[in-house]
């Protein structure tokens, strides 16, 4: 089973997204960046789904660290953010981040996004 780390702070939103993705993915969740990269160090997941706005920590930041890092480079990254405008959009996209998806979002969208992403890292794997 796949892991997915969720970085964000609306607990709310996280455990509605534990419910949906029940016995599809492992879901790890971390409510902010600083979390989120020692859940990484830790667990190495296989895909992260981060929003922008963190309070100690910002999501470029967790974004930068991980593409930094050659033992993270290559996990797919889906920013989900309440931050639709296009430059911070390309912000994300140009520093490394696989898909760019606004709030609020369907869940189908969402579950459709992260399995095409795993599929993409298989397929990239096996190349």
């Amino acid at each position: 089973m796949n892991k997915i780390l969720i970085i964000d702070r609306d607990q709310m939103f996280v455990s509605c997204l534990k419910d949906f993705f029940a016995g599809r993915f492992q879901v790890q969740t971390a409510n902010d960046g600083t979390n989120g990269l020692e859940l990484i160090k830790i667990n190495r997941p296989d895909l992260i789904i981060c929003d922008l706005n963190r309070p100690s920590f910002y999501g470029y930041q967790v974004l930068k660290t991980i593409r930094s890092n050659p033992s993270t480079a290559t996990i797919p990254f889906i920013v989900l953010s309440c931050f639709s405008e296009w430059e911070e959009r390309d912000r994300a996209l140009n520093l490394g981040a696989n898909e760019f998806l606004s709030k609020p979002v369907r869940l189908r969208k969402l579950l459709f996004t992260i399995e095409s992403q795993l599929e993409s890292k298989t397929i990239m794997a096996v190349s």
